[in-house]
């Protein structure tokens, strides 16, 4: 299993109405979380579910993999640590986000996969079981080095939002930036310049 293909407005009219002057942006993550719907990932038929929390500075982001359908579970990656917002870009009206690497964790949620990364001693572990989280920060996993603790990892963000103040709804659709080889988030100058279409996400 390769980890590279593991690692991501609708207004309603009404009668009364959603006009120009109810829309509007918004660049608060805070609050609820953040969650896609089963999304095809576009790399060897993985579809994936992923989640983000955003809280006083904090974070935490999981990107679960599953086979067509998203009934049945491949692998799981989780991230965690601290956060800040920079500056809206002029070319495409998404924000800066800054993230500092505290945890970053794997966990195979098969028993195929279970046996292949043992068999590869992937990440350097021989001892992976379903269910249970490994600590892959700084390690390298399929020839690919994963983001270290105290890492930053340069992404951007966007958010459409739209609210109907007579029914008290305010709903919006979140996405994070794509990245590709030369844009990795590794650096600034790395940052994503557009955000990723195939993972939507809504607030619940």
């Amino acid at each position: 299993m390769d980890m590279k293909n593991i690692n991501l407005f609708l207004c309603i009219f009404v009668l009364m109405g959603c006009t120009k002057e109810d829309l509007f942006p918004s660049t608060s993550l805070e609050g609820g979380t953040w969650i896609t719907g089963c999304s095809y990932s576009g790399t060897s038929s993985i579809y994936g579910i992923n989640t983000a929390r955003f809280a006083g500075g904090s974070f935490y982001q999981s990107a679960t993999a599953y086979g067509a359908g998203c009934t049945s579970g491949i692998a799981k990656m989780e991230i965690t640590g601290t956060y800040s917002i920079g500056s809206k870009l002029a070319t495409s009206g998404s924000v800066e986000l800054d993230l500092k690497v505290a945890t970053l964790t794997l966990t195979p949620l098969n028993s195929t996969l279970v046996s292949n990364y043992n068999n590869l001693t992937y990440c350097g572990y021989s001892d992976w079981a379903i269910g249970v989280a490994k600590d892959v920060a700084g390690r390298t996993c399929d020839g690919s080095t994963q983001a270290a603790v105290g890492e930053m990892i340069y992404d951007i963000y966007n958010i459409n939002q739209y609210s109907i103040p007579e029914f008290n709804i305010v709903q919006g659709n979140l996405s994070f930036g794509y990245n590709h080889s030369s844009h990795d988030g590794k650096t600034p100058a790395k940052r994503p310049e557009a955000t990723n279409g195939n993972f939507s996400y809504s607030r619940n």
